[in-house]
């Protein structure tokens, strides 16, 4: 069950990253 949570837990984070970075590279690509 503990491996189960820290796994979601690590989902949510990486998504959150994913989030986060996907603006970030559209605006790259646009200057470019």
């Amino acid at each position: 069950v503990l491996k189960l949570c820290k796994y979601s837990d690590w989902e949510k984070r990486i998504k959150a990253l994913i989030e986060r970075i996907l603006p970030i590279q559209k605006e790259l690509a646009r200057l470019q």
